[in-house]
């Protein structure tokens, strides 16, 4: 533990990155915007906490 304190203020290589991060890729979820620009009508859109769907026109209808 007093290594990994000391090592605060130190760069981290890919290896250690990988092993504060746990490994983890962090998924992005698409925004209506992006996800209608060229999605038909009826096209669910957003992410979890401010879904939608597209209007078919290039914009979408949030709920």
């Amino acid at each position: 533990m007093k290594k990994s304190i000391l090592n605060i203020g130190k760069a981290l290589n890919k290896a250690e990155q990988t092993e504060v991060n746990g490994g983890i890729i962090p998924i992005r979820v698409a925004t209506c915007e992006q996800v209608c620009r060229t999605a038909p009508r009826g096209t669910k859109c957003g992410p979890p906490h401010c879904p939608g769907v597209c209007d078919g026109n290039g914009g979408a209808y949030r709920y």
